[in-house]
């Protein structure tokens, strides 16, 4: 080495070895500022730092190949960290919280350290060196004083996952710190291993994002008692630790998520006073903010320029200014200016927040309708198209794993509106309806669309889907929150849109819908006998389409064969196609004001319903087949409270009602995890058609399983009580078999408090014994017993035994069976609840039997 080079390198040495205790000092601050920061994104972050030894930095000097002449600008890894995150997403996350709170440059060339050049190599590498930025808050709530001096050092942070960091490692380990040349099979397996670690990163990262975005919106799934519950147990442990910030922050959020402002502001203004705020990372800072200021903007919304309000729109800017990568904080920013008019600022707002999350549903819609009420023109529908289609995109994979319902479906209804998709539109806004857990929600819906007013001549069927809405608050389950001003308010506006045709309704009324097309008649014509035969006995109104076509036709017929018991009503368009025919056979027929057959005839015998003061679940549907049309009267009939029972095997819209997920309930593990649908499968026969006309259905799926009860003496072979639970006729030869199994199998194997299932090719069968094994007991079951319901028939039979033992025996030795009455409806009710006596009917009962006499 020349004389000259080694003065200068033992210069720089010495001045490294004076300065290296500010890069300590440097490394300090740098740790917790980093810490505070990458918290905030993280819960399993590993953070690694160092300084440079003297030892390093002087090797670093030595090798010729850098060329370094002023090692204090040109080496960036003096003080080094390295930030090891989970995942990807992460990665991004944080990446963009050390350029938002740094000054920031990207490594290039030689600067990069060995690890930095391997790791980026996998793709999963974020690199950057930085300096401290000069007055920053987080500085002082986290109470830093940080000399002068210190703001002019750098420091170099490597940003990687945990597999991209792993294969660094490992890679430098065993391939990149000998000088021989890797052989060329090992380097092939090498770049196996990479691609299947990049791959992995990958999928890990994008379940990740799914699961981060349904816990974020998980509350919205749960009752408000379920809410009030979690908030009171919650409430608990933070009276006795108000410094548990993640805890209090939890209650804040379910407060939020049942309107309870004054509480969320309590809190959250508390955990802003406590020690743990002060350590908390800009993004907790950030999101405490901002709810604090959604809780103002929400309780104070009335008064939208009153101290209160203003103070709520602070913490939201300030939110902001914290956390500009925070879609939700831009768009709630935009709702408060919104609120005082403000629409250039509101627009600013939603822009901003497109341009943090483009496609997010939730300012994409705020900002299409704000900006299409200020300009009146569809344009920006045109000009925003692919963003719309990537906010469907996203709130349909939320729905399929049910996230932020119902705001999810509610947003597919009106970007579906916007593109002139009218039956799906409808179909979601009636799943939003659905999952609305208040009719606030709906109302805020309803808001939305009426700010379109300006352009109602230009959007189809906009006024179509009001009303549908109206309706929805109307018949909405929710008695609590129905208040009579906003009944009275959506009643009013429809009278004022819609005119009452049918004033007069019976008390039993059957919708009939489905299919009409010419082309299908022969496909409904194994339907059409059964459904008339069921009605024999029936007395009330049937609503119907009003021609001769399909399933309309049908009801036509029941109308000429039973003309004393029924009046039919039909709803039609008044201009009807050329080749469709009006039914005379119809007691009465109205005409809407349509050019052809659409939605507007159910929503006019709903408001005709409504009008009538007809509660929805007094009203049954049968639906047969059917187009679009149908399927969304079927639909209609479902969310507004109706009794629906939809034709097995009809086809088209009956089956893919049938088939769809959508409109069941999940059950837990009671039930099996067996999902409870919310209409009834019929089976093409008179005596089920009639079955569902005449009884409630249950939503009960274990009391939905059982069609017959049967007791019988085991040695006689008697049957002592038998109850049927349908109206069809159950034929007591197909117990045989699994009597006599019972008998022969069971007694033996089966001990006291257990029971017997058996499945055959009608059903299933479950059953066991009582008083000694001296009567069986069985039920007839349409499918596998639920847990809960085996539960519930081994109850049943102790029931039984401890009440009615005695009293079986006596009447067997009498040669006369129980009849039952209100002891056993009792046990009944008490076991399997009060809903299966609804199925007790005329039709059901005891039979008598005759008792095997002995010869004289």
């Amino acid at each position: 080495m020349e004389l000259e080079k080694r003065e200068i390198f033992e210069e720089q040495i010495n001045e490294y070895k004076k300065l290296r205790p500010l890069y300590k000092e440097f490394h300090k601050y740098m740790k917790k500022v980093l810490k505070n920061i990458v918290r905030g994104y993280s819960s399993e972050f590993i953070i690694q730092g160092r300084v440079k030894k003297i030892s390093s930095f002087a090797n670093k000097l030595f090798k010729s190949e850098t060329n370094i002449t002023i090692p204090f600008l040109e080496i960036n890894d003096i003080c080094g960290f390295r930030i090891i995150l989970p995942n990807i997403n992460e990665l991004n996350t944080v990446s963009e919280a050390i350029r938002d709170n740094f000054l920031f440059d990207t490594v290039n060339g030689h600067e990069m350290s060995e690890l930095s050049e391997i790791s980026a190599s996998l793709g999963h590498f974020q690199t950057y060196v930085v300096q401290l930025m000069p007055e920053l808050k987080l500085y002082e709530r986290l109470e830093l004083k940080i000399p002068d001096e210190i703001f002019n050092l750098k420091a170099e942070i490597q940003i990687c996952t945990y597999l991209s960091y792993g294969w660094a490692a490992n890679q430098y380990k065993v391939f990149n710190q000998y000088e021989f040349k890797v052989p060329k099979p090992y380097d092939q397996e090498l770049s196996r291993v990479k691609s299947l670690l990049t791959i992995e990163d990958e999928s890990l990262n994008k379940i990740m994002k799914k699961m981060r975005d349904y816990k974020s919106t998980i509350i919205t799934y749960m009752s408000n008692e379920k809410i009030k519950s979690e908030i009171e147990r919650l409430e608990m442990v933070y009276k006795a630790d108000k410094e548990n910030f993640k805890n209090g922050y939890r209650i804040a959020k379910l407060a939020m998520a049942i309107n309870d402002m004054d509480k969320s502001i309590e809190i959250l203004n508390e955990l802003m006073k406590t020690e743990s705020f002060k350590q908390a990372s800009e993004l907790e800072v950030a999101e405490i903010l901002r709810d604090l200021g959604i809780s103002h903007h929400k309780k104070y919304k009335k008064n939208p320029m009153g101290n209160e309000f203003l103070r709520g729109q602070n913490y939201l800017r300030e939110a902001a200014q914290r956390n500009p990568f925070d879609s939700n904080g831009w768009s709630s920013l935009g709702g408060t200016y919104k609120s005082q008019k403000n629409y250039t600022k509101a627009l600013e707002c939603y822009k901003q927040a497109l341009k943090v999350k483009p496609g997010d549903p939730y300012p994409l819609g705020n900002y299409l309708i704000l900006i299409i009420q200020q300009t009146g023109d569809l344009i920006h529908i045109e000009r925003n198209y692919d963003m719309i289609q990537k906010a469907i995109k996203k709130r349909i994979r939320q729905i399929q794993v049910m996230v932020d319902a119902p705001w999810a479906f509610f947003d597919v209804g009106l970007f579906n509106l916007f593109l002139g998709n009218i039956n799906d539109a409808l179909d979601y806004y009636l799943k939003g309806i659905r999952y609305s857990s208040d009719i606030w929600m709906i109302e805020t819906t309803l808001d939305t669309l009426n700010n379109l007013k300006i352009i109602e001549d230009k959007i189809k069927n906009i006024s179509l889907v009001r009303q549908v809405l109206r309706l929805g608050m109307i018949f909405h389950p929710n008695v609590i929150e129905k208040t009579d001003k906003m009944i009275n308010e959506s009643t009013l506006v429809l009278d004022s849109e819609m005119k009452q045709m049918e004033t007069k309704f019976d008390e039993s009324i059957v919708i009939i819908a489905g299919g009409t097309d010419k082309r299908i008649e022969r496909n409904l014509e194994i339907f059409n006998n059964n459904l008339i035969d069921a009605f024999n006995n029936f007395k009330g109104v049937i609503i119907s389409g009003g021609t001769t076509s399909g399933i309309s036709n049908t009801v036509g017929d029941i109308q000429e064969k039973y003309p004393n018991n029924i009046r039919t009503i039909g709803y039609l368009p008044s201009h009807m196609p050329a080749h469709v025919e009006l039914d005379k056979r119809y007691s009465s027929i109205h005409f809407t004001e349509g050019k052809d057959f659409s939605i507007r005839e159910p929503i006019q015998y709903w408001y005709d319903i409504m009008k009538c003061g007809i509660v929805p679940n007094k009203v049954k549907l049968i639906g047969v087949n059917g187009g679009s049309i149908a399927s969304f009267e079927y639909h209609l009939a479902i969310v507004f409270g109706a009794q629906v029972g939809i034709m097995r095997n009809s086809g088209r819209a009956a089956t893919e009602l049938i088939n769809d997920p959508s409109w069941e309930d999940p059950t837990g593990p009671e039930y099996g995890y067996r999902p409870k649908k919310l209409f009834k499968v019929l089976k093409n026969s008179p005596e089920d058609i009639y079955n569902f006309l005449t009884k409630p259905f249950i939503v009960d799926p274990d009391i939905e399983n059982i069609q017959k009860l049967l007791v019988q003496h085991r040695e006689s072979g008697a049957n002592q009580y038998e109850l049927n639970f349908t109206t069809e006729d159950v034929d007591n030869t197909i117990f045989s078999g699994f009597l006599t199994a019972l008998d022969h199998i069971a007694s033996h194997a089966l001990k006291v408090g257990e029971i017997l299932s058996i499945k055959f090719s009608l059903g299933h069968l479950s059953g066991g014994f009582f008083t000694n094994r001296e009567f069986k007991v069985v039920f007839l079951l349409n499918e596998i017993p639920s847990p809960t319901l085996e539960d519930k028939i081994i109850n049943f039979i102790k029931d039984v035994e401890d009440q009615f033992s005695d009293t079986f025996h006596k009447l067997h030795l009498g040669c006369q069976s129980y009849l039952g009455g209100k002891e056993m409806n009792d046990i009944l009710s008490n076991v399997f609840g009060s809903e299966i006596l609804k199925l007790i009917g005329d039709k059901t009962g005891t039979k008598p039997i005759e008792m095997p006499q002995e010869d004289d």
